[in-house]
């Protein structure tokens, strides 16, 4: 049993598509075995994650769905579906779940590619749809801030004295936290 991801959606429906294949091919009896992939709303994730045994746990699922894996290594076939709900935005927690135990033994390890789709088709959860503009503010505020630091800061030192200043470190603290702004609204706006 593996929690891999979560999603949330809004009251529209949002969709995913995964595929999985074993890491390399491999000798065995059956030229395929069943990877289960378990749907959880939040409201079930609790439940699910405090039983200790996987048959219970996937007894809270809301949605399950089987991929054949290929013996040989290959990728399995496309999975597409919507991922729905009408009254209010959840988010979905994804697991794999071997209750049966049939990748046991002598089995390579799982590649698992999954992609999921908001409302509005963007890969942003519903959780995150309002996180660039508040990084894009946040950079604005910091950028302001670091410029008037540093102009105040070369107006009061006397550049011919060399003594250790305790501000210097701060502004270097400043500079850093604007650079990680920067990249975290670099990111947000390169997401696929």
């Amino acid at each position: 049993w593996y929690y891999f991801t979560k999603f949330g959606t809004d009251v529209d429906p949002g969709s995913f598509k995964m595929q999985a294949r074993f890491h390399s091919s491999f000798a065995s009896a059956k030229p395929y075995h069943n990877l289960h992939v378990y749907f959880f709303l939040d409201y079930q994730w609790n439940s699910a994650i405090q039983e200790h045994d996987c048959k219970k746990k996937a007894a809270h699922h809301i949605r399950h769905e089987v991929i054949e894996l290929n013996t040989n290594g290959d990728w399995s076939k496309v999975k597409k579906a919507w991922l729905r709900q009408v009254d209010k935005p959840f988010v979905w927690f994804l697991a794999v779940g071997d209750c049966e135990n049939e990748l046991q033994g002598n089995v390579p390890a799982v590649d698992v590619y999954v992609k999921l789709l908001g409302t509005d088709g963007t890969h942003f959860t519903y959780e995150e749809y309002y996180t660039l503009p508040l990084y894009t503010a946040a950079l604005i505020a910091s950028s302001l801030i670091l410029v008037h630091s540093i102009y105040t800061y070369s107006k009061s030192t006397n550049l011919i004295e060399q003594t250790y200043n305790p501000m210097l470190l701060l502004l270097a603290a400043a500079t850093l936290e604007f650079t990680s702004h920067v990249l975290c609204v670099c990111l947000l706006y390169t997401s696929p």
